[in-house]
């Protein structure tokens, strides 16, 4: 069903929702841009650079995840983990970020590597155009906790909750890169080279 959601911030031409997706691109101050002036603003790529340490942990057939609120992956399935903190370890940021975004106790296993994704997603007060999100990847084992499916929040955090997902309901509709690269890496056992680019990357409004 086709919903009315807001106007183009440049053109003011109208954006709708139609089964979770719109037809534009949500800013990091929750205005909305057409896809024609999205475009026209990014000609010249302008990246910001996030780097984040994720736990890839699958225990029983399903991978955890938590639910996004925000940013270019907001309404989608992604990994656990996030930015390092000051005076903060890689491996310490995994443990922390998934007690904070899913309750749970980890045991980390193996640095697994390093991708890295272009993302269009704009950040006017960065003045940028794209993500350039850098992840760490680290498997992960489940020791013990019960998921936390209403998270404290605080400044900085995104996670809506976390849940345990079977791998056969995971796909590109529904979820980050992060976590189609995490299935990939737990079917082939390996992580690309080369940068991935999602140019025709769909943000899409809680």
């Amino acid at each position: 069903m086709q919903e009315l959601v807001g106007e183009c911030k440049a053109c003011k031409k109208p954006i709708f929702c139609n089964d979770g997706f719109i037809n534009g691109v949500v800013l990091d101050d929750n205005t909305l841009i057409c896809f024609e002036c999205f475009k026209g603003e990014s000609e010249i790529e302008k990246w910001h650079r996030h780097l984040g340490a994720y736990g890839i942990c699958l225990h029983e057939g399903s991978l955890l995840v938590i639910r996004k609120s925000n940013g270019p992956y907001i309404g989608r399935f992604d990994l656990p983990g996030g930015t390092i903190e000051p005076n903060e370890t890689l491996a310490e940021a995994v443990r922390r970020e998934i007690k904070e975004e899913a309750g749970i106790e980890i045991q980390i296993k193996k640095n697994i590597g390093v991708c890295d994704f272009i993302v269009p997603y704009l950040l006017p007060k960065r003045g940028t155009s794209h993500i350039h999100h850098v992840a760490i990847f680290y498997s992960v084992e489940y020791m013990g906790g019960n998921l936390s499916s209403n998270p404290k929040m605080f400044e900085g955090q995104d996670s809506l909750g976390a849940l345990w997902v079977p791998v056969s309901e995971l796909y590109s509709e529904n979820s980050s890169p992060l976590v189609l690269q995490a299935i990939e890496w737990l079917r082939s056992g390996e992580l690309p080279i080369n940068i991935q680019r999602l140019d025709e990357w769909v943000v899409k409004k809680l």
